[in-house]
Parts: structure tokens; C-alpha cells; sequence
């Protein structure tokens, strides 16, 4: 059903169902692509990915293969390296600033020293429409995301062979780093088999996650306020991504369905949904991390609501609030991993951003279910 949307599927088969490899090829896959896991040791990769934390995951797996791995922010970047150095392969993306993935494959397929570069497209998309505008621009093969290590292993070795390696060869061991436990309660489900068994990227991913989409729900609720449709669709696109990269299934599914309403001019249904699920998020994001940092992550909520119930009015009329009440804050939050609310709340403040503090001040009182009004 449209309300559901679908999962990713294995992307090869789903590729040759739709007969991508036929209509897109500038050449033919190696005939051992069939290898589950090639070795990818000396590849030279371009990443096109604006997303931080999706460039995160990419780059932390090929690196560890042996993979030299070159990032591009958006497309006017890739055209620039692949002007002006050779690479064995593309991973491209499609949603992106300045330039998208389609214009991007489109001209780099008119240079013509690349007329035989393998580039692959990065997509959650699973529509047939989708794969055959890939085909059309240029595409050969596609990843689906959020990216699964051993599914990315399997593209590349099929259209890449490294020098002098074969590309059924086994990829070495990835050295073991020293890494945290990090259990995610709730709404957070990321199987770490799909981050190569890396829980150091794991919790880089939940930080990153909280510092750069914690206030998310804010910035959307002001886009909407201002007729902002076109940027209030940018934004959820990026949460919807992010999300599923950190296992936040909840939000993405929500994002993803708030996104459709807003596109299609319909009236934003999913939007409490959203709020909700994204609270319930950032709650399990910072119990995982404080517990991985062996800290207590206990705070006295009655406490807590005094001094909200202290702060709101000085918000509401814009005025200086209190060393002494600030200070009782950041004793409260002194203990929170970065990008948690109480945190961003006291940035907020210190840089007079009173909406974006009431704003947090109704995000606390909701993930905690706090009674703030005298």
C-alpha cells in the first residue's frame, strides 16, 4: 500500500528485473562480478553525498577496505574531480544542492574521458520509475539505502576491478577498533551488521544525529508558519534520510509521509506523528549515549519542571534570564550527551533565541511528560 512505503529490497535483483544494466551500460560488468564481496583494495572512489552522516557510513566502510575514497558535497563538485583525476567508479547521489544526481551523471557522461566510468546511483527510491530516470541519465547499477556494507561490497566488485586484484578475492579483515556497548532502547532499531559491526560509527551516528536533527521540528514548524513549502519538503527529505541511517524507523516512516502531504499540497496530517516519533528518537539517542559514557543518566523532573516553569516567562517577554536560574540548568544538564535538549536549550538562550527556546522548552516538557505552567 502507498501509506506504507517500501522497504529496501536487494538492489540486484530488483536491478535486473527492471533491466537497468541493458539500457544504462557504456560497458559490460567484469564477468566475475557475481562475487559477493570483492576485494576493493587501491579503488579509487568518488562519494557524491551532501549528507554528513550518509558520508559518514560510506566512507568508514570503504576505507576500511583499502578504498581511496574522495568526497563530493553535490554534483558541481564531482564534475570538478572527475575533470581532473581518474577514478574507478562514482557512487552517486541523487537528491542533492546545486546540482542533482541526474544532471550530474548527464554531464559527466559528455566528457569524453569518462565514457566508460562505472556510476552507481545511492537511492531509497524503489520505484520503477525511478531506476529507469537513472538508466536514462547514465546510470549502471544502483545502492539502496541506507547502505548496507556487504550490498555496496557486491556493486562495486561487479563493475570494478581493482589493479592487480581479483575480484573475487575476499576483502581483508578490518582491523579491530576499541568500541563502546551502546544498546538503543525504543524507537531506535540499527541492526550493527549493517555498519560492519562498528559501534565507534554507531555512536557517531546517534551523536551526529541528535546535534544536527535535534531541532528539526522547530525549523519545520517555522517553514510552515512562513508558506515555506518547497524547503519544509528539503528538510523532511534530509530527516527522512538521516533517520533511516540511525535506525530511527519511526521518524523516517513519518518524515516520509509528512514529506508526500507537504509535496502534494495536502493538509500536513502526519506532523504531530513526526514530532512525536522525533522525541521519542532523541529520548533513546540520549539515554544510549550517556549509558555508553558510563554516566548516570537520572534527573530530578520535578526539579526540572520548576525551573521550566521559571524560564517560560522570561522567554515569552524576551528578557535577560538569570544567572542563578541558568546555573540551576546547566547543573541539570551538565550530564547530557551533545545535541540533547536541555543543552541546545541553554545554547539557545545564550545566543537570544527565545522562539527557538520555547520551542525546546514544549520538546522537554513532551519527552518527559512535564507539567511546566505554574
Amino acid at each position: 500500500h502507498r501509506s506504507h512505503p517500501a522497504k529496501p529490497v536487494t538492489p540486484s535483483g530488483l536491478f535486473d528485473a527492471l533491466a537497468l544494466r541493458g539500457q544504462a551500460s557504456r560497458q559490460n560488468p567484469p564477468a566475475n562480478g557475481g562475487a559477493l564481496e570483492g576485494n576493493l583494495e587501491g579503488m579509487r572512489v568518488l562519494l557524491v553525498e551532501d549528507n554528513a552522516l550518509n558520508q559518514m557510513v560510506a566512507a568508514e566502510f570503504l576505507k576500511k577496505r583499502g578504498v581511496r575514497v574522495t568526497l563530493a558535497n553535490h554534483g558541481g563538485e564531482a564534475l570538478e574531480w572527475v575533470e581532473r583525476q581518474a577514478f574507478d567508479a562514482v557512487l552517486m547521489d541523487l537528491h542533492m544542492p546545486v546540482m542533482d544526481g541526474y544532471e550530474t551523471t548527464r554531464r559527466i557522461r559528455a566528457l569524453p574521458k569518462t565514457a566508460g566510468l562505472p556510476i552507481i546511483a545511492m537511492t531509497a527510491a524503489v520505484l520503477k520509475e525511478d531506476r529507469e530516470h537513472c538508466a536514462a541519465a547514465g546510470m549502471v547499477d544502483f545502492v539502496a539505502k541506507p547502505i548496507v556494507p556487504a550490498e555496496l561490497a557486491r556493486v562495486l566488485a561487479r563493475w570494478v576491478n581493482a589493479p592487480g586484484q581479483s575480484a573475487g578475492a575476499r576483502p581483508p579483515r578490518p582491523k579491530r577498533r576499541p568500541r563502546h556497548r551502546i544498546t538503543c532502547p525504543g524507537s531506535i532499531w540499527l541492526k550493527l551488521g549493517r555498519l560492519d559491526g562498528d559501534r565507534e560509527l554507531l555512536r557517531h551516528l546517534l551523536r551526529g544525529f541528535a546535534e544536527d536533527q535535534g531541532d528539526v521540528m522547530i525549523r519545520l514548524d517555522a517553514l510552515l508558519r512562513e508558506g515555506d513549502l518547497p524547503q519544509a519538503a528539503e528538510l523532511l527529505h534530509t530527516l527522512k534520510g538521516v533517520a533511516a541511517n540511525v535506525g530511527a524507523v519511526e521518524v523516517a516512516d513519518a518524515a516520509r509521509r509528512l514529506e508526500r502531504e507537504i509535496a502534494s499540497g495536502d493538509q500536513p496530517i502526519s506532523l504531530r506523528e513526526c514530532a512525536d516519533a522525533m522525541t521519542r528518537a532523541l529520548a533513546a539517542i540520549g539515554s544510549a549515549l550517556t549509558a555508553a559514557n558510563g554516566e548516570s543518566v537520572a534527573i530530578d523532573l520535578r526539579r526540572l519542571a520548576a525551573l521550566l516553569a521559571e524560564l517560560r516567562p522570561y522567554l515569552e517577554e524576551r528578557e535577560l534570564v538569570p544567572d542563578e536560574l541558568l546555573h540551576d540548568l546547566q547543573q541539570l544538564a551538565r550530564h547530557e550527551p551533545p545535541g540533547a535538549p536541555l543543552g541546545r536549550l541553554l545554547r539557545q538562550i545564550d545566543r537570544f533565541d527565545h522562539d527557538g527556546a520555547l520551542g525546546s522548552v514544549e520538546q522537554i516538557t513532551a519527552m518527559w511528560r512535564l507539567e511546566t505552567r505554574p
